[in-house]
């Protein structure tokens, strides 16, 4: 029996993540940076005025928890920094140091090398229907899970 392509694109994507996931692996240990760090570093460089542990959770879908332990890794590695919130001083802001900056900059390096090189010869068109598609796919995942 031959499985229909709906059945067959979940599978395909996450094969693809697990090899991305690997290459990337690879390349972030050049720069001693670890798959687990890089989301938090590139999430607080893209919201350089701080947030706090449950804004990064919620911004990385990821549970309080995990959120805590790299939040400990990272200013252990010096990557970041907290101080109290002004208006609510028992939440702590994160902030990236100028050390996590840099870092982060190194890692967005590449990724978007990677990506230019996944996708050198796709039309624009082709990956904005590919984003699109994968956004509405997102966004019904989200409503199930409410």
């Amino acid at each position: 029996m031959i499985k229909s392509h709906k059945s067959l694109i979940f599978k395909m994507i996450s094969v693809n993540y697990r090899k991305y996931q690997t290459i990337i692996d690879s390349e972030l240990k050049k720069i001693n940076i670890s798959r687990g760090d890089y989301p938090f570093l590139l999430c607080l460089y893209e919201n350089r005025n701080g947030l706090n542990q449950n804004q990064l959770s919620k911004l990385l879908s990821v549970d309080r928890a995990h959120t805590n332990r790299y939040v400990h890794k990272l200013a252990k590695d010096g990557y970041i920094y907290s101080k109290s919130n002004l208006s609510n001083s028992r939440i702590l802001d994160i902030f990236l140091t100028d050390k996590g900056v840099i870092k982060s900059e190194e890692a967005l390096v590449i990724l978007s090398n990677l990506a230019n090189s996944l996708f050198a010869d796709e039309k624009d068109s082709d990956l904005d229907f590919l984003y699109n598609k994968l956004l509405d796919i997102s966004k019904i995942l989200d409503n199930k899970l409410e």
